[in-house]
């Protein structure tokens, strides 16, 4: 659950989604919640994850809203390297 549901209980919040993606982006990469084993607050994130996917779901999971990837908008996480240069998102979202 991302940190300002829990806080506040505002879970209409725009930035909850950014956080989910984050969450579900490491759940589909290594088949378990990254909130198993708690170090610190920190997700678990194995060493076999690319830097740039752990970079993309770390700046996701900010608990510090001004900085959560996603909050400049969605051009924001769009642009990440983790999709690369060969993935049209807008191509994608229109099928």
């Amino acid at each position: 659950m991302a940190p300002e549901i829990v806080k506040s209980g505002d879970a209409e919040h725009d930035l909850v989604s950014f956080s989910f993606l984050g969450v579900l982006t490491i759940e589909l990469l290594t088949g378990a919640s990254p909130f198993t084993v708690n170090v610190k607050n920190q997700p678990l994130i194995p060493n076999y994850i690319s830097k740039i996917a752990k970079d993309f779901i770390l700046k996701l999971l900010m608990n510090n809203l001004k900085c959560r990837l996603g909050s400049k908008g969605l051009e924001d996480v769009k642009h990440h390297p983790f999709f690369g240069s060969d993935i049209d998102l807008d191509t994608i979202a229109r099928k």
